[in-house]
């Protein structure tokens, strides 16, 4: 059948070289930033209608921002802070909410609820800066156009060395409904991240009606691992990139001749998007993974799948344990580093294994040569690669691969036999590979720039890794493989030629019985 989407993973893990966010929805869950015990009573800037407080973090705080070290936070009135990275942010107020992302100012924020709030006669700003993170709180604060309201909403700032929240950012909603109704609820604002370049950005929403009281967002980060996407059976990967519109995730597919094309919608917006030959057929399947129940839900055009696999916490990694040609259901559980993989179909075997800690990013695939998915993880707190050999469980690669900022993926420049430990380092765009199989190394040279995404796969068939990114900016996709440029996708797409990991364990219990968060 002719079909694949590739899809795609959603967010994950830890590390501090963040290359783009994904956010999780917990309605009533009580993820609750502790409140702040310092309230700002003089602006740096501005007014109170439309102004801002400077704070430098202290120079042991380790935070980044998409890769880069952030050294100042820049709180607004209007309800989002925006990052300086070696000095205070240089952006000017804007009252307006942009839809995300989008050059204008400001750049590199985050914005728990921007909109047009003014605190000339009343309201609050309170803050809490920790060793490990930074909590803001907009207090009973009204809007311009409704002075009778009194909103009341919380942002946590994870530092890196958080233990429970590294990199990541947890929006809290105590009151967003106590207005006159024109700007509840988020109506007429926007919620979400933007990258520092106005290119990438992780929306929520945008003049939409979609938080409630007590309701978190918890923004994380993610490394992407990509995958192929073979729509057509040629043997070649064919470019893809997901789009959501409506709350429906659409996938855009190009053929590698770069001339025909079609598009698939599947799924919701809280769905994962995943890719895989699940029914053996030689095509790709759609296929996606609900993290609220842990069902998934396949199709090959022949066979279609529904199974519960997985529970909240979660990581889907999809892919051929077996050997048989079949992607199988899987998922690696961080709070336990199990991993749980149902064979395909389902009803032909299960199992479960320890493999990794909390925090490890699992990267699976057969890096032994023996035609079977290895478990595989990378950790980013020591750039240590963990794989667990499928031809000889007893046995194991363990190695150091890459250093702080760069990105783990799957590469085969060695051989199309078994797969190898690559690197790209968006700092300076250059790509390096490990093959644990054979030893051998490889600096693979420089190809793309800092906001671009890495899209490595064998673009002309001929079984070796092409360097390939996709730059979000415009769309371009720029594969080394015949320094072919072409043009597929828009602002705000992102190229599905992945699968990650998009849903991160429960956070570690505090020992108190307690909901609040920032105390650690």
């Amino acid at each position: 059948m002719k079909k694949s989407w590739l899809m795609v993973g959603f967010l994950v893990l830890i590390t501090r070289f963040l290359f783009s966010y994904e956010y999780i929805v917990n309605n009533k869950a009580g993820l609750e930033p502790i409140p702040g015990n310092t309230q700002i009573t003089t602006l740096t800037g501005g007014n109170w209608d439309n102004g801002y407080y400077d704070l430098t973090l202290p120079t042991s705080v380790r935070f980044y921002f998409y890769g880069k070290r952030v050294t100042h936070v820049r709180i607004w009135t209007n309800g989002y802070v925006t990052f300086g990275f070696g000095s205070a942010p240089t952006d000017y107020t804007d009252y307006t909410p942009d839809s995300i992302p989008n050059s204008d100012n400001p750049n590199g924020y985050v914005a728990p609820w921007w909109d047009d709030w003014d605190l000339t006669t009343r309201g609050s700003i309170w803050y809490v800066l920790g060793g490990t993170y930074l909590n803001i709180q907009w207090k009973d604060i009204p809007h311009k156009d409704d002075s009778t309201a009194s909103y009341d909403f919380k942002l946590l700032i994870g530092f890196s060395d958080n233990s429970s929240y590294p990199n990541e950012f947890i929006f809290f909603y105590e009151d967003v409904d106590s207005g006159s109704g024109a700007h509840d609820a988020g109506k007429t604002g926007t919620i979400g991240i933007e990258h520092y370049t106005g290119c990438q950005a992780e929306k929520y929403s945008h003049y939409e009606q979609r938080i409630e009281n007590q309701m978190s967002i918890r923004f994380t980060p993610y490394v992407p691992i990509y995958g192929m996407t073979d729509g057509w059976g040629d043997g070649k990967p064919d470019p893809v990139v997901y789009r959501v519109s409506n709350h429906q995730g659409i996938f855009f597919m190009l053929k590698n001749d770069l001339i025909t094309s079609d598009s698939y919608s599947w799924g919701t917006d809280n769905d994962v998007p995943l890719t895989g030959d699940f029914d053996g057929n030689g095509f790709i399947d759609v296929a996606v993974y609900r993290p609220s129940n842990g069902m998934w839900f396949t199709w090959g055009g022949v066979y279609s799948y529904v199974v519960q696999w997985g529970m909240g916490g979660d990581i889907p990694v999809p892919a051929d344990y077996n050997g048989d040609g079949r992607t199988d259901i899987a998922v690696f559980r961080p709070s336990s580093g199990l991993w749980f993989i149902e064979i395909m179909p389902p009803g032909s075997g299960t199992s479960s294994t320890q493999w990794g800690i909390y925090g490890d990013i699992p990267i699976p695939a057969d890096y032994d040569g023996d035609g079977k998915a290895d478990l595989a993880v990378y950790r980013p707190s020591n750039n240590m690669w963990y794989i667990k050999k499928s031809s000889n469980p007893s046995q194991s690669y363990i190695f150091a691969w890459g250093t702080d900022g760069d990105i783990p993926l799957v590469t085969n420049f060695d051989s199309p036999t078994y797969c190898g430990a690559g690197i790209y380092r968006p700092s300076t765009g250059q790509w390096f590979a490990y093959n644990p199989y054979s030893g051998n190394t490889y600096n693979v040279g420089s190809w793309g720039i800092e906001s671009d995404y890495p899209v490595p796969s064998d673009w002309n068939g001929g079984g070796i890794t092409d360097e390939c990114v996709f730059r979000p900016s415009n769309g371009l996709w720029f594969q080394s493989y015949g320094g072919l440029t072409f043009h597929w996708g828009m602002l705000g797409d992102k190229p599905r030629c992945r699968r990650s990991d998009k849903i991160v364990a429960p956070p570690p219990a505090n020992g108190s019985g307690g909901n609040a968060l920032g105390s650690r």
